[in-house]
């Protein structure tokens, strides 16, 4: 399923290893993602693929409770 984000998010930033690398960084309104369920690399809930608008970050992991609040599905 494609995501849009909404609302800004402001995650920390992980390594090539899955580190935290003490930095944070924005999810820009407008991106676009993709929901993927058979991967998860930190634990998180929700793991996102970049598609659009962010591709820098490549992925994110965020809670259910994240994605209701910042995302919604994409109609395009």
């Amino acid at each position: 399923m494609e995501y849009k984000c909404i609302k800004e998010i402001q995650l920390e930033k992980y390594d090539e290893q899955c580190f935290p690398t003490g930095e944070y960084y924005c999810v820009p309104i407008g991106s676009t993602w993709i929901r993927e369920d058979d991967n998860n690399l930190l634990g998180g809930e929700v793991h996102l693929e970049c598609i659009g608008g962010a591709e820098e970050f490549g992925w994110v992991e965020v809670t259910e409770e994240d994605l209701k609040q910042h995302f919604e599905v994409s109609e395009d």
